[in-house]
């Protein structure tokens, strides 16, 4: 086996730990400047509701998945938001590909890679034997 190869199972780490940035970005205003985006989410045709749970599916899904916790369970979330968010960009408010959804199609892309791959070795998950976490 080739050092390369050896790297492999720990290959989720760098993955893990960048998806968790963006997402706890993403999430900390929604869940505690949630006056802001309120209205945003209300124009868009979603209940204050749907704003708490992706914040929370953000922000404590990006934590859990730094540290490998429950990831392919976050995962599978993050990949509907994903799904959601460059369907309404694509098709709802006509952004194009460089303004608006390849962020998400990057974010769509890594969530998909943790669901396949799980958290790795190095996780909690591992840690506690939870294949589906």
């Amino acid at each position: 086996m080739t050092a390369i190869e050896t790297l492999v199972p720990y290959a989720t780490i760098p993955l893990r730990i960048l998806l968790g940035i963006i997402f706890i970005a993403h999430g900390y205003p929604k869940l505690f400047k949630f006056k802001d985006y309120k209205e945003k989410f209300k124009a868009i045709g979603f209940p204050p509701f749907v704003l708490a749970l992706v914040g929370i599916a953000e922000f404590v899904g990006g934590i859990g998945t730094i540290f490998g916790f429950l990831t392919r369970f976050t995962a599978i979330v993050w990949i509907i938001m994903m799904i959601v968010a460059t369907y309404l960009k694509a098709f709802k408010w006509n952004k194009g590909l460089v303004e608006g959804y390849e962020l998400d199609l990057t974010i769509l892309a890594g969530a998909l890679t943790l669901f396949i791959l799980g958290a790795g070795p190095l996780s909690i998950d591992a840690l506690i034997g939870w294949s589906l976490g």
